[in-house]
């Protein structure tokens, strides 16, 4: 039977180390909020609704040369970052979105399909 040296020991224990701190920074990076239903269509809804007002004004502006600069800048990136994160949630809940125009709320549908 062949004995390892303390070297290979060594390079096996870094590579392990190296192994746990990679699985710690992924793990770091992802997590679980809990909600219930209303709470997270609430959010949904809010998100959705801060879209259309980011989208509007970003419209209105694009005739407004006193909007050039960094508040058109700064809109817009805020916009990217929240259609980014509504468009995560959406994914995420593997489910349909509707938006009821009577009581203008955004509601999760029961059909399930995205």
């Amino acid at each position: 039977m062949k004995t390892e040296t303390k070297d290979q020991l060594r390079a096996k224990i870094e590579k392990l180390e190296g192994q746990v701190k990679n699985l710690k920074d992924q793990s770091r990076d992802k997590f679980t909020v809990t909600m219930n239903k209303d709470q997270f269509t609430f959010l949904m809804d809010k998100l959705r609704r801060d879209l259309g007002d980011m989208n509007h004004v970003m419209q209105m502006a694009e005739g407004d040369h006193d909007f050039d600069g960094c508040p058109n800048i700064v809109l817009l990136q805020g916009w990217c970052e929240v259609r980014s994160l509504y468009e995560d949630f959406k994914l995420q809940t593997l489910t349909s979105w509707d938006f009821n125009v009577g009581t203008q709320k955004l509601y999760m549908s029961d059909e399930g399909e995205l």
